[in-house]
């Protein structure tokens, strides 16, 4: 069980649920518009969803998690090298075309864990769509 809860709180919780607020909340703050992804920075994580969506054709659950995950990751990366936090202040264009890219990334991501966990990728997906930040994956007690 504690092996399952710090998974989840890494994973889930830290990896997705706070990168997912975060772009929102700052998208949302700096009233940016959604805009399309940067087609270098998301040519990145083509292998990844090339990966997830070849493992799924092989019934292979686990290997398509690993995909999505290392798109999260690879979001959370753009977001901590880019400090969107300060690109919104110095250089909106700049922060409007990463949250953006992420924003790519993070669908890329949900499309490749919405048969495992659907209720959840629908609440990102509305999530997104809305700006509404939400308790994506509340703390396991």
């Amino acid at each position: 069980l504690d092996q399952y809860r710090a998974r989840y709180t890494s994973e889930l919780a830290n990896g997705l649920g706070n990168l997912v607020n975060r772009v929102i909340t700052l998208a949302r703050k700096y009233e940016t518009e959604w805009t399309a992804p940067n087609a270098a920075d998301i040519a990145a994580i083509a292998p990844f969803v090339d990966a997830g969506r070849e493992a799924f054709a092989r019934y292979d659950i686990f290997g398509a998690m690993q995909a999505a995950r290392e798109i999260v990751g690879f979001g959370n990366k753009l977001a901590d090298e880019r400090k969107i936090w300060i690109q919104a202040k110095e250089d909106l264009a700049a922060f409007t075309d990463t949250v953006s890219t992420i924003r790519a990334a993070v669908d890329e991501a949900v499309a490749l864990l919405s048969p495992v966990m659907p209720v959840k990728a629908e609440e990102i997906r509305a999530a997104l769509a809305t700006r509404e930040s939400a308790i994506l994956f509340p703390r396991l007690t």
